[in-house]
């Protein structure tokens, strides 16, 4: 009973916002994270559903969500993507010479709560 009442409340309330920071990236390098793992606070609300890329460093990255779509983020650039299933990241530092700089480059996950807006878009024809 207290599953139903907890799955319930995040899909009304969503969960909290989870924070990583990524470590130094050499250039044309690529660091990769399982959500799950890499932020175990995250697990009992996965799949996520909301990325807020932050890049304050000066090179552009490329992020990937599940081995699937690939997002470019220019220097100085914060890009949002909603609405699709994030268990796993991979980050591409897209600079030939420059690697980044720890903690520069920060990603925002969340799962978003259910509004009736979203609710009625999953059964959309």
């Amino acid at each position: 009973m207290k599953t139903i009442v907890r799955e319930e409340r995040i899909k009304r309330e969503g969960s909290p916002y989870f924070t990583y920071s990524l470590p130094s990236i050499s250039a044309g390098e690529y660091h990769s994270l399982v959500v799950g793992d890499d932020i175990p606070q995250s697990r009992k609300y996965l799949p996520l559903d909301f990325i807020e890329v932050t890049n304050n460093d000066s090179v552009s990255i490329e992020f990937q969500i599940n081995e699937g779509d690939t997002f470019l983020v220019p220097a100085g650039v914060i890009k949002t993507v909603t609405e699709r299933p994030i268990r796993r990241i991979r980050v591409k530092n897209k600079d030939g010479t420059t690697a980044t700089i720890e903690g520069k480059i920060v990603l925002l996950l969340q799962a978003m709560p259910i509004t009736a807006d979203r609710f009625v878009r999953r059964f959309k024809l």
